[in-house]
């Protein structure tokens, strides 16, 4: 469902709304004890779904199998059955068995620590040669794991930031993950972007959201009315 027609504004002034917005509510909590490894997992199931629920699909995963090794060599279908609820779990259990074969053959081990040791940047290409991990996943463990701003933002999360003003529908978006980068600090990018994501999948928050920029944009869209002063007689 369409919502209100947000009126022209600078993206900047209208992020910052939703993100003030946003951060007023409690935050989606990630576990202290992920590792870098566990971040870039848990990106793949969640781009597509709610933060929420794609943190307890990768829990129950998780617990699923005593370590990352025994994860490596269970089959597809076991993925599958542990990611109930999660859109496209066939494709993600893929790309999980992917990542975790490729991080085995390449460091004989499951340990990703060192990239926190590395330049945000540098890491960041690095894992983005991952096999199995997509530009979102990448984004978001170098947010929540090695303190960069790559926005960790996917279509649902851009149709929000486009419906509250804070993004253009007509941009690439590459252009507008670059644009939204430049919002972010490397304090706020994580929960800002977690905050952002499961709004977008939250219907009646959504709603609200979209409603409360348009007001805001009608706001700073009315014109000032200036005083007319009287003829003298």
């Amino acid at each position: 469902m369409e919502g209100p027609i947000v009126p022209e504004s600078n993206p900047q002034e209208a992020f910052a709304r939703l993100a003030e917005k946003l951060d007023s509510e409690p935050p989606l909590a990630l576990p202290e004890n992920f590792t870098v490894l566990d971040h870039l997992l848990f990106g793949i199931v969640q781009e597509g779904a709610s933060p929420s629920l794609a943190l307890e699909a990768y829990k129950n995963l998780a617990n699923g199998f005593f370590n990352f090794n025994e994860m490596r060599v269970a089959h597809r279908d076991e993925f599958i059955a542990m990611l109930e609820g999660v859109p496209n779990a066939a494709d993600k259990a893929q790309r999980m068995l992917d990542v975790l074969k490729f991080v085995f053959e390449t460091t004989y081990s499951f340990d990703l620590e060192s990239m926190k040791k590395k330049p945000v940047k540098q890491a960041q290409k690095q894992l983005s040669k991952v096999a199995g991990a997509t530009r979102f996943a990448v984004a978001a463990t170098v947010q929540r794991a090695l303190g960069g701003t790559a926005p960790a933002i996917d279509e649902n999360g851009r149709a929000l930031l486009v419906a509250c003003g804070a993004a253009s529908a007509d941009e690439p978006f590459e252009t507008v993950l670059a644009q939204i980068e430049g919002f972010l600090t490397d304090e706020n990018a994580a929960s800002i972007c977690l905050a952002i994501q499961e709004a977008a999948f939250d219907p009646k928050r959504r709603n609200l959201l979209v409603a409360t920029a348009a007001d805001n944009g009608a706001v700073a869209k009315k014109p000032v009315k200036k005083a007319v002063k009287k003829a003298a007689t």
